[in-house]
């Protein structure tokens, strides 16, 4: 249905528009929403408001304004704007002066009559089914005679008037009044009652709405829109809507494109494969013929890769027929974790309990052979973008990205020596940019001078580059595409070879004109579509655009772009990477089917022209089926190796990027979903530049200012804050730049460059390409707004105008972060009370709040031209926005500390690289998981002060730390720098005491000749066998004395192959029957049994012969294994958890056995409070000697108080004081930054129950009794344990292994390695002088060898006997390092004599 959208506009006197806009706010309040209207249909209209259909209802129904109405100049003027708009959509809109608002009139009820109701109603936003106009009309003409102040009973927070009215239409007949009739009552009454929703016209009127508002009550729990996002979104949506995003549409544009979809063979003309439709089907893994769905825990437990197959619907010619297939698969790709294909996908806590998954955990990672690996986010310049920096010779020059599904190319502006250059890889050398113009088809220098622009400014730059055209003779277009064209660097042959000099000569002009303007039209700017080949003028004005934007930075260097700026950058997520990936693959797939299919055909061609001859027989039986053997693992073992590397190697676009995957962190819950918010920056880290590093000002809200690593990569790791969406590519263009030339944008095509270049004009930028230009930018940009909030045109579309370069910028591509925030208008938020109950009763969403225009997504970019409010109470007249809360700022992990905003800001870093530390719960599956290793914490408590941050991540239900109470004083000397001094009597209550799970795996190889490992029961056990069989036998065998003779003899040989006697059978149960003790009868230990060092915990056998053919496979004979024993190598003793036996991917069997320790804190043992105050146990004391208050209470930990002066961490103070007061009242206090309980409350609490309000008691000494002369600060703080140990890390040797190659002590703890004296340590042993422990550390307990050196000519003997001169007498015996001796055998080797020469001593 083509509508009409009138607009009205109004003109002042003495003013133009634009002066006057801040004043006129958009008008928001008339909203007509039936919230249920099931039974009405054209003849009965009965509407009715029901408030618990949908908890929400948008305002009073307003008397309609019309068109005969006059504002107070008197003034009106009217003019109609076409829009074609889809069926659905209401035909007749009106708007009240200078404001659109799209009405969105849902399922239609009786749009027929709509357009022909001769009223014109304004309306807004209608979410669910539509009225016509003429019945919303009556309503309100009813309503305002019935009860002219009917609407204005309630009032509510933002002013709007909520009644419940039921009308029953009489007869059913539509009432129509004259719209005139019910204006003067609304003029009487506008002085009493302020409508905050009419459009307000005048300064006066907005201050006097803006003052009475004033008393109005703030909506306090706004916070409480961050649980109910969470709950819509997740943590981790952005990599999971960008998967599904992959899995639904970009898989099928990939397969669309035109250069996949058909594939054709050269063999044979008729023949064709045209692939119609591709989809990615559930998880399902297929072993003996058999489909079984695939589960992660069964991917996790056997090592497999949780993946679907990926099907496609072929059509092709198979002879005379064309035979189509549904559902081929063609490979497999890997799912990822609660994504659309994924088997947990809406299922509830039971559902994810019986699958062995936790509710908790976030998904959005894959699992490949086993391990857990995350795509990170990774950043990138943005592209398509035009961006004017330095470049490293010191000039100015503008690049743009032009990427494309197909390209990917890089052009810039460079402006030296006063002349702009085109540079591009393409060229041999920089080409004049008025060559390119005059290429692409700008005849005179004029229009060349026009469209860059006449002014001044730009006088010097242009003149010197047009003199390029003179001096290189270039006079029409066809000679600047000649220019060019012989530019064009030669196309590579092969790896390395270029075209030989003859075939260069052998060009005529027209081919090197036809590759000037192939260049210019199919890689120059390639992101700007043409309207056909020859058709420049929209690159011709980028090229423009670009050069203005150089010649206005060299005279103003502020102009120049910040590259670091949050607006320029674009977040690649998992979806894009999967499918840049999935693209050269399937590309792969593609041309190997190719070859293949030629291959058959070739085959089948000569046998069939042979056979021909003889007779003419039916086709279609002998011709090949091409769609036999599809080469799958293409596609599956790309997509494995990519995933498990992190390997990213795109041929097409040069693309090299490792460690795009990374193993998903499982040490603690926080150090989980820390790691799916994480975000990489192209950057490398060697290089030592702050500019990247730093904090932007453009990051607030949207990434967290806490969360960075220290040392070498921080500031280019990054975490996203809590409420930060990233966006998708799939917004419908076509249909918002309609909606932009009919708003007002003229077409670029049709202006010359005096036109465009005009004061006061802006251009309009969509996506990086020029659209055209625009006179009133500001009603523009509040029209599209409008649009915005009332979901015409896509949620995510950014408008934002840039006064430097007279722009205004409309971007919807993907990658874009943004957040919401709640608009504002006329100085009270849109978000009322109401919403806030119905979210809490769940009677509406997240969603709807969007839909209903409460609240909206805003970007980087949008930020700047916003002025936001932190708080209701800082809205002032020309506030836009209002934060939903001050604590998005931060990420996840920095939201666990409490009151962070009164801690020094390193100490808030410090927290957030130790939080992902901290030993706690990981998930409610953590004892069915068989993770490499796993730390756990035997009691984990929630902590006594939280932050909103804690409870909506519910960091509460898997808590990592425990509440101790900390005496602040110092003890002994024990608490020097940062040491604690714990109590052991709350160690063994259990304080700090953590389990940790190791699995071992075993796999049980095959070998290629058919023999494989074998795991047999242990030896003990097979000589208590041969005793049981031995007595049978002895009783059944008393006949004869031969037979027993034989049978002996038949025995021994048997024992000798299991490596025992008869006579030896005493000793070996007393030296092995500690090392076999722990297997069962199976040859694997026994669960619950203590393993302790050196003991066989699998008793594997591998075959000696693994290369000839083996005869029988089923008959195991002892002499043909060698044990291959797996013994359990640590010193510190473990207990078997559990044992899973399975089969993996490759059909091989895998033992995993999972070894438990509890470990208790022990000296040196590291734990850190959530502020960054971390410290190891210093001493360990007993209860007795530990201090005591008067109420007999012991710390668990003394703290001493020099960790607060220089570290400033006051938060850490405040903890203490909250929790001490949550202690005694019973109630758990919030520590949430900027918004934590404050000091005031907590001290009269404490003064209440009878303590100080500075938290300090009188302790008594438990040495001596007597009580310490100060007053002790004492309470509770949480305390984590982190996986710093010094059970893992003690490490010493005397003996050793050593190294093959120099004989020096192996190195690191693994390897049971020596401590190595380096060379600083030697330098201090060489000041001291003591040259005999020098001489012992570096050669005597090192590699000291004896060599026996001839004296006469130098060189080494061997065994007194020197090979050279071939005597004996004279050699000497010489003590050196084995390396030294290594190094002249070295350097003989290379033709270099090193003689040594010996003398007595």
């Amino acid at each position: 249905m083509k509508g009409v959208i009138r607009i009205k506009a109004k003109k002042k006197r003495g003013k133009t528009e634009e002066d006057n806009e801040d004043n006129v706010e958009v008008n928001d309040g008339m909203e007509m929403k039936p919230e249920n209207t099931k039974g009405e249909d054209e003849s009965g209209y009965m509407v009715k408001d029901n408030m618990e259909a949908k908890g929400i209802i948008k305002g009073t129904m307003e008397n309609p304004l019309t068109f005969g109405q006059k504002d107070e100049r008197g003034e009106e003027e009217k003019f109609k704007i076409k829009i074609s708009e889809s069926e659905d959509e209401m035909g007749n809109t009106v708007f009240g002066g200078e404001v659109n608002e799209y009405k969105n009139m849902g399922e239609r009820n009786s749009l027929g009559e709509s357009t022909s109701v001769g009223k014109n109603v304004k309306k807004q936003d209608n979410i669910g089914e539509g009225y016509s106009p003429g019945m919303a009309q009556r309503r309100d003409q009813v309503e305002s005679i019935n009860n002219p102040f009917g609407q204005f009973k309630v009032n509510k927070p933002n002013g709007k008037a909520h009644e419940e009215v039921k009308i029953e239409a009489l007869n059913g007949n539509p009432i129509n009044f004259d719209a005139n009739t019910s204006l003067p009552n609304r003029r009487k009454n506008k002085e009493e009652d302020n409508f905050s929703e009419l459009v307000v016209k005048s300064r006066e009127h907005n201050k006097k709405i803006y003052e009475e508002s004033k008393d109005i009550k703030n909506v306090t729990e706004k916070w409480k829109l961050l649980p109910a996002y969470l709950k819509v979104k997740g943590l981790v949506k952005q990599h999971i809507e960008s998967y599904n995003y992959f899995i639904k549409h970009e898989i099928k544009t990939i397969m669309n494109a035109t250069t996949n979809k058909i594939l054709k063979s050269d063999i044979d003309e008729h023949f064709y494969v045209e692939f119609l439709d591709i989809f990615v089907g559930r998880p399902l893994v297929e072993e003996n013929m058999i489909e079984t769905n695939l589960t992660p825990q069964i991917c996790r437990q056997r090592d497999l890769t949780y993946s679907a197959p990926i099907y496609v619907d072929v059509e092709y010619v198979k002879g005379s027929n064309i035979i189509r297939k549904n559902n081929v698969e063609i490979g497999r790709l890997p799912v990822m974790l609660r994504s659309d294909i994924c088997i947990l996908n809406n299922k509830s806590e039971e559902e994810l309990m019986k699958l062995g998954e936790c509710p908790y955990d976030p998904g959005g990672y894959f699992i490949v052979k086993g391990t857990e690996r995350v795509l990170l986010m990774q950043e990138q310049l943005s592209k398509n973008r035009i961006i004017v920096e330095m470049d490293i010779k010191h000039n100015i020059c503008a690049t743009i990205t032009s990427t494309t599904a197909e390209s990917k190319s890089r052009c810039a502006i460079v402006y030296k020596n006063n002349k702009l250059y085109l540079k591009h890889n393409s060229f041999i050398e920089d080409i004049g940019v008025c060559i390119i113009l005059r290429a692409m088809g700008y005849e005179s220098d004029q229009e060349i001078f026009q469209m860059i622009g006449s002014h001044r400014n730009y006088l010097n730059g242009i003149l010197l580059s047009l003199y390029d055209l003179y001096s290189e003779n270039i006079k029409t277009n066809l000679d600047a595409l000649l220019y060019i064209g012989k530019k064009i660097r030669p196309r590579l042959l092969a790896k390395g070879f270029f075209s030989s000099m003859k075939e260069k000569q052998v060009k005529n002009e027209k081919d090197i004109i036809e590759e000037g303007l192939d260049f210019l039209s199919r890689v120059l700017l390639s992101h700007i579509q043409q309207k056909n080949k020859y058709d420049f003028r929209n690159k011709a004005r980028c090229i423009c655009l670009m050069i203005r934007r150089v010649l206005d930075s060299a005279n103003n260097k502020n102009e120049l772009d910040d590259k670091d700026y949050y607006g320029n950058k674009r977040l690649e997520l998992a979806g894009q990477l999967i499918s840049l990936l999935f693209e050269d693959l399937y590309k792969r797939f593609y041309f190997t089917l190719k070859k293949q299919i030629d291959q058959t055909l070739s085959k089948y061609m000569q046998s069939n022209y042979t056979s021909k001859l003889k007779y003419s027989g039916n086709v279609n039986e002998t011709y090949p089926d091409v769609f036999r053997s599809l080469p799958k693992d293409i596609i599956t073992r790309g997509m494995q190796a990519a995933i498990s590397t992190g390997n990213w190697n795109i041929k097409r676009f040069k693309m090299e990027k490792s460690g795009v995957s990374q193993v998903l962190s499982r040490l603690s819950f926080i150090a989980c979903i820390g790691m799916m918010t994480r975000l990489n920056s192209q950057f490398e880290k060697g290089r030592k530049v702050s500019g990247p590093r730093a904090l932007q000002p453009s990051q607030w809200g949207v990434l967290c200012p806490c969360d960075t690593p220290e040392g070498e990569s921080c500031g280019l790791v990054k975490n996203l804050a809590l409420m930060t969406h990233v966006t998708n590519d799939n917004e419908n263009n076509e249909h918002l730049i309609e909606i932009l030339y009919t708003l007002g944008v003229e077409d670029s095509d049709s202006l010359t460059g005096e036109e465009m270049y005009k004061e006061g004009i802006f251009f309009v930028i969509f996506n990086g390409i020029l659209l055209g230009v625009h006179k009133k930018p500001r009603i523009f940009m509040r029209r599209i707004r409008c649009l915005r909030r009332y979901g015409k045109i896509g949620q995510f579309v950014s408008i934002y105008d840039n006064f430097l370069h007279k722009a205004i910028y409309i971007s919807t591509d993907g990658g874009r972060l943004c957040r919401p925030l709640i608009i504002v208008e006329n100085g009270k938020s849109k978000l009322t009370q109401e919403h806030i109950l119905s979210l809490e009763n769940g009677t509406i969403n997240f969603f709807d709040l969007l839909k209903s225009s409460v609240i909206e997504w805003i970007d980087v970019n949008e930020q700047n031209n916003l002025l936001i409010a932190l708080n209701e109470s800082d809205i002032s007249i020309n506030t836009s926005h209002l934060e939903i809360d001050p604590l998005t700022i931060l990420g996840v992990v920095a939201g666990l500390i409490p009151y962070p905003n009164h801690n020094q800001s390193p100490r808030n870093t410090y927290q957030c690289a130790m939080g992902k530390q901290a030993i706690g719960a990981i998930g409610y599956n953590q004892f069915v998981r068989c993770d490499t290793l796993l730390y756990l914490l035997v009691y984990p408590q929630k902590p006594l002060v939280k932050s909103k941050t804690i409870e909506f991540i519910n960091f509460e239900k898997l808590p990592a730390g425990q509440n101790a109470i900390v005496a602040v004083m110092s003890f002994g000397g024990y608490d020097i720098e940062d040491a604690i001094v714990m109590n052991k009597s709350s160690i063994d209550r259990g304080f700090g005491r953590c389990m940790s799970l190791r699995k071992h795996a075993v796999e049980l190889k095959k070998y290629f000749n058919g023999s494989n490992d074998l795991v047999l029961p242990s030896p003990l056990a097979i000589s208590k066998m041969q005793e049981r069989q031995e007595k049978r036998r002895q009783e059944k065998l008393s006949q004869s004395q031969d037979k027993q003779r034989q049978a002996k003899e038949e025995r021994d040989h048997v024992e000798n192959g299991a490596g025992t006697n008869v006579d030896e059978q005493k000793k070996f149960h007393n030296k092995e029957i500690k090392k076999y003790h722990a297997l069962d009868m199976d040859g694997v230990v026994s669960i619950g049994y203590l393993l302790k060092e050196g003991q066989v915990y699998i008793n594997k056998y591998s075959p000696r012969n693994v290369k000839d053919h083996v005869k029988d496979i089923s008959k195991i004979d002892l002499n043909d294994l060698k044990a291959n024993e797996i013994k359990y190598k640590s010193v510190y003793p473990s207990y078997i958890d559990k044992i899973i036996f399975t089969e993996n991917a490759e059909g091989l069997k895998i033992y995993k056995i999972i070894m438990r320790q509890t470990r208790l804190p022990e000296l040196g043992d590291k734990f850190s409070s959530r502020h960054g105050q971390k410290g190891v146990v210093g001493l360990l004391v007993n209860q007795e000697d530990m201090p005591f208050t008067e109420s007999g209470i012991c710390p668990d930990l003394i703290m001493n108080p020099h960790g607060f002066p220089s570290r400033m961490t006051v938060g850490k103070l405040l903890e203490l004081v909250a929790s001490k007061s949550a202690v005694l009242d019973g109630e758990l206090k919030y520590g949430s930054i900027f918004s934590g309980t404050p000091f005031e409350e907590m001290a009269s609490i404490l003064f209440k129950y009878g303590f100080n309000c500075s938290s300090k008691e009188l302790l008594y000494s438990g040495l001596t009794g007597e009580p310490l002369e100060t007053y002790i600060f004492m309470g509770p703080i949480y305390y984590q344990k982190l996986k710093h140990m010094v059970q893992d890390k003690i490490h010493a040797r005397a003996r050793g292994p050593r190294q093959l190659l120099t004989r020096q002590p192996t190195e690191g703890r693994s390897k049971e390695g020596g401590l190595r004296l380096g060379e600083m340590e030697r330098d201090c042993l060489i000041a001291y002088g003591v040259s005999n422990l020098l001489l012992e550390r570096l050669m005597l307990s090192s590699d000291v060898c004896d060599v026996y050196i001839c004296e006469d000519c130098g060189m080494m003997g061997y065994d007194t006997y020197c090979t050279f001169c071939q005597k004996c007498d004279k050699n000497a015996l010489v003590k050196m390092p084995y390396a030294c001796k290594l190094l002249f055998q070295e350097l003989q080797t290379m033709n270099v004599f090193p003689k040594i020469v010996v003398k007595e001593t």
